[in-house]
């Protein structure tokens, strides 16, 4: 968590494979722990914020959900993902991984 923020700040929490994802009440999301395939979401492979396309941090997310190695998130009422995906868990159609939300079928995000 940021300096300005608390363990009151948490909306949810969520788990993968040695990574955990937390949403804060501001719609952001933080992210720390094992970070080989860029499910940390900041873009740089580093524990910290996720951020979308453009380097800023994401905002106006309303749930998370993480995989093993990868991470989805509902943000206003689209569905972005980033982490792994060899599988084609990050549902944007291929199978690289991506250390920034990327929109699942299109549907746009950040």
């Amino acid at each position: 968590l940021k300096d300005e923020e608390t363990l009151e700040d948490i909306l949810q929490i969520d788990t993968g494979d040695n990574f955990g994802c937390a949403l804060l009440l501001s719609g952001r999301v933080q992210c720390w722990g094992r970070h080989t395939h860029g499910q940390l979401g900041d873009g740089d492979n580093t524990d910290g914020e996720v951020v979308g396309p453009n380097g800023q941090p994401l905002e106006g997310i309303s749930e998370i959900a993480l995989g093993d190695a990868h991470a989805c998130v509902l943000v206003e009422g689209r569905v972005a993902c980033w982490g792994a995906g060899e599988s084609g868990q990050l549902g944007e159609g291929g199978r690289a991984f991506s250390a920034t939300p990327v929109p699942v079928g299109g549907s746009g995000a950040g």
